[in-house]
């Protein structure tokens, strides 16, 4: 499995917003599983996680054609750009 984190901040009163962005990501077949995670004693910070398939399926992601469309969405509801990490999954645990 391939993982993906994005460090955002976003603008005042958008989290609804980003959150729309987040479930239109998930029509994505190649995701496994997707997180937003506010930071304890901040409006703004977010980390958001992503466990793809594997590193192809993460790739592909930016070849689907309502790609760029979903990113400025995201971009519009940030406050600056995000930072991305990525990289295969050393280890996970689910129930």
């Amino acid at each position: 499995m391939y993982g993906t984190v994005g460090r955002l901040r976003i603008k005042s009163g958008k989290l609804a917003e980003l959150i729309g962005v987040v479930r239109d990501v998930e029509a994505n077949p190649g995701i496994h599983t997707m997180a937003l995670v506010g930071k304890d004693g901040s409006d703004d910070e977010y980390d958001w996680t992503i466990v793809w398939a594997d590193k192809a399926t993460h790739d592909a992601n930016a070849e689907r054609p309502e790609f760029p469309a979903i990113y400025e969405r995201l971009l519009a509801t940030l406050a600056a750009e995000p930072e991305w990490h990525s990289g295969e999954i050393a280890y996970s645990y689910a129930k």
